[in-house]
């Protein structure tokens, strides 16, 4: 059993009623995708490589059923749960989680604020060609093409700049999960909007890692780019 312990999420500013499902909601899957990749070298491995292997990843319903088959398999007592809320400003969400996830969920949001226009410019350049290259076309269970080599180089070097530039810790434990380069960067890529989600309240003001940060302040106003809310 990994460390459980307490951890604050420090909100600010004005929430609606579709804040308080979204940012949570977001927060649980990066959570679960984190914890899959954490099995990697373990014994319940097979249990998340199932998820990982399942899904077509030709539409939003792989999504939002992957990431639902994901935080069932990870035990009761280490699933992240709301220990307290102080809905003020500025407040907090208390959790009791797995310190070693939401440290590194801490890491990743702030690597992805901090750096924002460039990882969302990434993200553009790699959905552009997969999606020029008709990769988004391909369903993973009943594949009716194999890649060519080109693609398949795509796949991997897309899948690794992505990674890096989102400050995944062990970017081979996807792989090792999926066994199949394009079904990796499929999941990355939709990791990646979710994460976008998260980020958007750090960018509102709503959510802030360090209590009182005017640094974090200071780069919300260096961003250029626009944040969209995806459905998916």
């Amino acid at each position: 059993m990994e460390t459980v312990g307490s951890h604050k999420i420090h909100i600010e500013g004005r929430w609606e009623i579709r804040d308080l499902y979204l940012f949570p909601h977001r927060y649980a899957e990066i959570y679960s995708f984190l914890y899959a990749l954490s099995t990697a070298e373990k014994s319940e491995a097979n249990l998340f490589a199932q998820a990982f292997k399942r899904y077509p990843w030709q539409g939003g319903y792989s999504a939002v059923n992957f990431y639902d088959e994901l935080y069932g398999a990870i035990p009761r007592q280490e699933r992240p749960r709301i220990k307290r809320i102080e809905y003020a400003s500025p407040g907090y969400i208390e959790l009791g989680a797995v310190i070693l996830l939401v440290t590194q969920i801490d890491k990743i949001l702030t690597t992805a604020f901090k750096t924002w226009d460039k990882l969302d410019r990434i993200y553009d350049g790699i959905h552009k060609r997969y999606v020029r290259r008709r990769l988004a076309k391909i369903n993973l269970r009943d594949r009716e093409r194999k890649l060519s080599e080109d693609d398949l180089k795509f796949t991997v070097e897309a899948c690794k700049e992505l990674s890096e530039a989102i400050g995944l810790e062990n970017p081979a434990a996807l792989n090792k999960l999926t066994g199949d380069p394009l079904a990796s960067l499929k999941i990355l890529m939709a990791f990646y909007r979710r994460l976008r989600e998260t980020v958007y309240f750090i960018h509102e003001g709503k959510v802030s890692i360090t209590r009182g940060s005017e640094k974090q302040q200071d780069d919300t106003k260096r961003i250029t780019r626009k944040f969209d809310l995806d459905d998916e």
